[in-house]
């Protein structure tokens, strides 16, 4: 299933798409000062992204909430591992497809 922009975070936005979830596991949101909205610069960057963290998730990692650092630089935690964008693609699509996906952005 490819997510088309959406990132579920919560359990009532995923059951109102159809999709169980049981299998979501989020921890919880970083503290209010490191939070900011992500921008959505490119809509198929962001579906690779969305894409990687839902499958993720399904596949039975623990996957948390994306948010933004001081150094405006998205992270997002997988199995207690704090993950930039580029760690996400690669654990999901594998090197060389991240690399493309980073390349199109």
């Amino acid at each position: 299933m490819v997510l088309r922009g959406l990132v579920f975070v919560h359990a009532h936005s995923a059951l109102r798409a159809g999709i169980n979830p049981s299998c979501l596991r989020f921890r919880p949101m970083p503290r209010r000062s490191e939070t900011r909205p992500v921008p959505l610069p490119d809509a198929e960057y962001e579906d690779a992204y969305a894409e990687a963290l839902f499958c993720l998730a399904d596949g039975g990692h623990a996957v948390g909430v994306p948010f933004i650092d001081g150094t405006a630089t998205r992270h997002c935690y997988v199995d207690d591992r704090r993950l930039s964008d580029e760690g996400v693609l690669e654990l999901w699509w594998g090197k060389d497809i991240a690399r493309n996906i980073l390349r199109g952005r």
